[in-house]
This record gives C-alpha cells, structure tokens and sequence, in this order.
C-alpha cells in the first residue's frame, strides 16, 4: 500500500470526509446499494449482473 496523499492528523475519524471521498472515488458502489433489494437474494445478484 501506498500513502498518495497525506490529509493530516485528526482526533477523530473523519467519517463524513471518508464517506465524501468514497462517493467520489466509487460512486457506482454507493448507487447500487440504494436500491431497494436489501436482503433479497434474486434482487442483489440482478444488482450484480447490471454492474
């Protein structure tokens, strides 16, 4: 693993700065999981064969 990029020091998780950059980086992950097949076998792998 590399360090790209140094955002600092913290006294505590950065939470909403992690969710902000994953939804940049990996948007795609966070839309498929706004669907409403939570917990539905069928409903996810549809999920996953449409990604």
């Amino acid at each position: 693993m590399e360090y790209v990029t140094d955002h600092g020091a913290f006294s505590d998780v950065p939470y909403g700065k992690i969710i902000e950059m994953f939804e940049t980086h990996y948007g795609g992950y966070f839309d498929r999981d706004k669907k409403d097949t939570a917990g539905a076998f069928e409903g996810e792998a549809e999920n996953d064969r449409q990604s």
